[in-house]
């Protein structure tokens, strides 16, 4: 990896999306120690919450759930297991300029990678 933070998400959260073992890798979480890869996964951004990852000790970590989600909700949905700091925060709701900024600009340059996305998601015509 030489993308130095590489924020994977995915719309949706469930138990079939979130395995505990899949079929196939094409991109480790962690390599070996003689093994140099700067980059790697950071973040995991679902439909219910923030995962972050610490390639220090492998595996997320609860960063944060989203409005209407709890602890139980993320854990009797997702297919692996993960580490439960003592306080999970909320997830902090944008801002009206922050909003701008993703449904603007920042949603565009997004749209030349991620059409579908950028449409589904944002409606932003690509």
């Amino acid at each position: 990896f030489l993308v130095p933070n590489v924020i994977l998400f995915s719309l949706a959260h469930s138990q079939r999306n979130l395995v505990s073992k899949v079929d196939f890798v094409s991109a480790p979480g962690t390599s070996g120690e003689n093994i140099f890869r700067p980059g790697g996964p950071r973040f995991l951004l679902t439909s219910r919450c923030l995962f972050d990852f610490d390639q220090s000790v492998p595996g997320f970590r609860l960063r944060s759930v989203h409005p209407g989600e709890t602890i139980e909700t993320v854990t009797d949905n997702t297919g692996f297991e993960f580490d439960v700091t003592e306080e999970v925060a909320a997830t902090r709701i944008p801002s009206v300029e922050e909003l701008e900024l993703i449904r603007g600009p920042i949603g565009s340059a997004i749209g030349e990678t991620y059409p579908a996305f950028a449409r589904t998601v944002l409606g932003i015509g690509c």
